[in-house]
């Protein structure tokens, strides 16, 4: 095992259990997607949503498909994804400034003091 933060044999790969999460997913994504997308009124962040949901889903995959209700507890990880994004939004907006005036010197990289005018952009 490596030490990189990105590991595909680590413990998200569950090889054993990949054809019945993808049959799954495959079945349910658009049912599950379609909510998500009328809650955040923008695709791209229902479909954030539901791959990190999906990523939780699938760690998770034994216990849920051996559930008596695994679609009503991965609308319930969904659920629980869509919250903390709403709330990791939340957190970001007081950081981030919209704006239409960045300064021309990034082109060409900026000197230090230019790159640290910078520190309240995104």
């Amino acid at each position: 095992m490596s030490d990189d933060a990105f590991d595909p044999e680590g413990p998200v790969a569950q090889p054993a259990h990949d054809d019945a999460f993808d049959r799954f997913f495959r079945k349910h994504k658009e049912s599950l997607l379609r909510p998500l997308i009328a809650r955040t009124r923008t695709v791209y962040d229902a479909d954030e949503i539901l791959m990190t949901a999906a990523l939780k889903a699938y760690q998770r995959w034994p216990y849920i498909e051996a559930s008596a209700d695994p679609i009503g507890l991965v609308r319930k990880i969904i659920r629980d994804c869509r919250v903390d994004h709403f709330r990791s939004q939340a957190r970001r907006a007081g950081r981030e400034f919209l704006t239409d005036d960045l300064p021309t010197y990034l082109a060409d990289g900026g000197t230090v003091d230019e790159l640290l005018e910078l520190r309240g952009y995104d």
